[in-house]
């Protein structure tokens, strides 16, 4: 049943359209190794000066000596004249965040805002949150409520008055009860003798042993790109590759260089219509093995990798997209039902009018993650198939690595 299911889940995700008012973000995820145009090196450091705080305009108190920007200094003076409010970067962020509880639990988080230093005013005035001032919860968990001096208790963790945060809490609403459901069965010898057919008995019996013939799963697929699809073999060649990468990776002086280049590469995704809303750690999650190559290619160092694969038949960009078609393949096979119906049901809009309640920044985070997920669990059926046949061996090396590949987390459950 297991294996049918994964099938049909197989199925569904590699045909099932993705939802129209997000093709833009789904596009960000879909890597070509041969066409897309990557930054310098150069170009990534100078995002450093462009995405500094604040620009004192001096590098040392030496640099005050003499001679000083008369014309900067003039602006800075004058902005502690000024009482125009300032909009903080993640405002909006927390709005969002607090609209998302119900009123009742205001009051546990209401009281810590106001001790934050710098607290927008703004969020402070929600309603419901302005009448927590100084207030103590009134909704007290049993387990704590007779602990002697708790009003004392700091704001911080007004969390842990909460009921349901503690394992004694039952929730009592009543749910309809489904009354048994018992299938009508009824043999149909016509089914069966087709299953003896595609199945035949003799392949259950003790001792028998499959012909050693050898078919197309065993086989390496010529010239693998973005389109082609994986067999056995190929898994296999990408297990083995696997090990000398993270090898090579776990490197402290490329580990540094890699990771460093990774974050200049996400301020620069930032300047991104789409790749602001769109992290490029979750891209990196989504393709992996694609991600590193564009981050080695970057630091000049793509020849150290391809030197790595190539024994096992793979070319660089080859590798990238067979190792990443054997990721998303693998995660596929290992989907949870509520992860494919969450899937589905965001691809069929029923979430639709859930998103109305966000702002803007935060309704397309929501909607570029949620394409993120779907096109890491995208993977055509042959190679989901391929990728059960050495799945133990998989299983092995993701779990001794701690679910993670190259670097990032396997799954996104």
């Amino acid at each position: 049943m297991r294996f049918g299911l994964i099938i049909i889940v197989a199925l569904i995700l590699s045909i099932a359209p993705a939802y129209a008012g997000n093709s833009v973000f789904a596009k960000f995820y879909e890597i070509d190794l041969e066409n897309d145009p990557l930054p310098s090196q150069e170009e990534l450091e100078g995002m450093l000066d462009k995405h500094s705080d604040y620009n004192r305009n001096f590098d040392s108190p030496f640099d005050l000596i003499g001679d000083f920007d008369s014309g900067f200094a003039q602006i800075i003076a004058s902005y502690g004249h000024q009482e125009k409010r300032l909009k903080s970067f993640d405002e909006d962020i927390m709005i969002d965040a607090i609209k998302q509880f119900a009123p009742i639990y205001y009051q546990y988080i209401g009281p810590q805002l106001f001790t934050v230093p710098g607290m927008s005013e703004k969020i402070l005035n929600m309603p419901g949150i302005k009448e927590t001032k100084n207030k103590f919860p009134t909704r007290i968990a049993e387990e704590v409520k007779d602990i002697e001096n708790l009003e004392f208790l700091s704001p911080s963790l007004y969390f842990i008055l909460m009921p349901e945060a503690w394992p004694g809490y039952e929730d009592n609403s009543e749910e309809p009860k489904l009354p048994p459901y018992h299938p009508k069965i009824r043999y149909n010898p016509q089914f069966y003798a087709f299953i003896k057919k595609i199945v035949p008995m003799n392949e259950y019996m003790p001792g028998y042993k499959a012909p050693s013939t050898k078919g197309r799963d065993d086989l390496r697929t010529i010239f693998p790109n973005a389109n082609t699809v994986l067999t056995s073999a190929d898994v296999k060649a990408v297990i083995v590759s696997l090990d000398k990468v993270e090898d090579w990776l776990k490197k402290p002086e490329n580990e540094y260089q890699i990771y460093r280049i990774g974050t200049l590469l996400t301020m620069y995704e930032q300047e991104d219509e789409v790749g602001r809303y769109a992290h490029s750690e979750i891209r990196n999650m989504v393709n992996p093995c694609a991600r590193l190559v564009q981050k080695a290619r970057i630091l000049g160092r793509e020849s150290e990798l391809a030197a790595l694969v190539a024994p096992h038949g793979f070319t660089l960009n080859e590798w990238a997209y067979s190792c990443d078609k054997v990721v998303h393949a693998y995660r596929l096979s290992h989907i949870t039902y509520g992860m494919m119906q969450n899937i589905r049901l965001f691809q069929r809009g029923v979430y639709d009018g859930l998103y109305n309640r966000f702002s803007p920044q935060s309704r397309n985070h929501i909607l570029a993650t949620m394409q993120a997920v779907i096109k890491a669990y995208q993977a055509p059926l042959r190679d989901v198939l391929a990728v059960r046949k050495n799945r133990v061996e998989l299983d092995k090396k993701i779990k001794n690595r701690n679910f993670e590949i190259l670097g990032h987390p396997m799954f996104f459950d």
